[in-house]
């Protein structure tokens, strides 16, 4: 079994992510999505740029850049 990221609950896009929308639990190997979140480093101080529902697995290709929250995810470099 794997530790994935799963929304706790459902979970806006620009919204930084805690424990109170998200967690970890355990998925069989071959059920778990390529690119999904396994370890916490790989979304602390970030935000999906997506919205995910409860129970859905988070993938880091829906996590947009560390520190960028709100509207700052719609505005281009």
């Amino acid at each position: 079994k794997i530790r994935v990221l799963s929304a706790r609950a459902e979970v806006e896009p620009g919204v930084k992510l805690n424990a109170d929308l998200v967690g970890f639990r355990e998925l069989p190997q071959d059920a778990v999505p390529e690119g999904a979140v396994t370890q916490e480093e790989q979304y602390t101080d970030r935000a999906l740029r997506v919205r995910a529902f409860p129970g859905q697995v988070i993938q880091v290709a829906q996590l947009g850049e560390k520190g960028q929250f709100g509207t700052s995810l719609d505005i281009p470099s």
